[in-house]
């Protein structure tokens, strides 16, 4: 019932508010490091020859209908035989917002990317992803359902061998305006940059630590800290949000299934200060992967 409330004051201030203008952000995942492409669209096929990854995001307490789903899928064009030669990398991405069941948000891209090596194990990529966001606001018997589109793209650069990663990327470039009402909201354009480097102790334990620096227009700063660690074939890791909150995982990696890997990692977000919204969610990230032979 609480619920309910929540979302029709929502759904009203909607209405009401002509003159405000508000931002949307690509949901950002604590797994970042787990589906790069997600973020940065030149990632598309540095990993595997054949990807497919499955998120969700769900909040927990009285926010539990607030829930976030994503699904990638990438393929590389090359030749196994002609290792180090130039490839194409051809993926699509979608994911969607869901509020309760008076709003949603869904986007969906068809991406590119092509790789060369330029020296050692080193690899450089570009790429693009071009699609669509919609706002879909669910009415009143006098107002009606609303439901908008908007163009979205986006395009970044990756610098990467296997256990490290470099990348740039510009995300919503179009700086699309939705306004399924009164209300004008921004899909404003911003940057990312992520890195990670791997260090390899032993056959049997390895630390990545890995950092995400976004530049929004909204937030002086806005990064994630993040120490992932392998044991065996364990997956455990911690992340702190500059001023926002932290997460903590555990999974497993390298399952074998149908000639390639799984890996399965559950996700616990919880804010740190008590002055924020105490809002906590689980995350879970599934991913499986043909080798990449290079």
């Amino acid at each position: 019932m609480r619920i309910s409330i929540l979302f029709l004051c929502l759904f009203c201030f909607l209405l009401v508010n002509g003159q405000s203008q508000y931002s949307y952000y690509p949901v950002q995942f604590s797994q970042y490091m787990r589906h790069c492409q997600f973020i940065n669209p030149a990632s598309t096929g540095s990993d595997s020859q054949l990807e497919t990854a499955l998120g969700s995001r769900n909040h927990t307490g009285n926010f539990s209908s607030i829930s976030t789903y994503f699904a990638g899928f990438s393929y590389s064009v090359k030749n196994p035989l002609k290792k180090g030669k130039p490839f194409s990398a051809l993926g699509i991405k979608v994911d969607t917002d869901q509020e309760g069941r008076y709003i949603s948000r869904s986007r969906f891209y068809l991406v590119y990317a092509f790789h060369f090596l330029i020296f050692g194990d080193y690899y450089l990529s570009g790429g693009i992803d071009f699609g669509a966001l919609n706002l879909s606001v669910k009415g009143t018997p006098s107002v009606g359902d609303k439901s908008e589109y908007v163009p979205d793209a986006n395009s970044g650069i990756w610098f990467y061998k296997d256990d490290f990663y470099l990348g740039v990327s510009v995300n919503q470039i179009f700086n699309g305006r939705l306004q399924p009402y009164q209300e004008i909201s921004q899909m404003r354009r911003h940057f990312n940059i992520t890195v990670m480097k791997q260090f390899r102790i032993n056959s049997f334990f390895a630390v990545r630590p890995s950092f995400l620096v976004r530049f929004p227009a909204y937030l002086n700063y806005n990064a994630d800290y993040s120490v992932e660690f392998d044991v065996a074939d364990f997956i455990g890791g911690f992340s702190l949000r500059h001023k926002l909150g932290g997460a903590f995982w555990l999974g497993m990696k390298d399952i074998g299934l149908f000639g390639g890997k799984l890996e399965a990692v559950l996700c616990y977000n919880t804010p740190l200060k008590k002055s924020l919204v105490n809002v906590s969610s689980l995350e879970i990230i599934c991913r499986f992967g043909l080798s990449l032979n290079r």
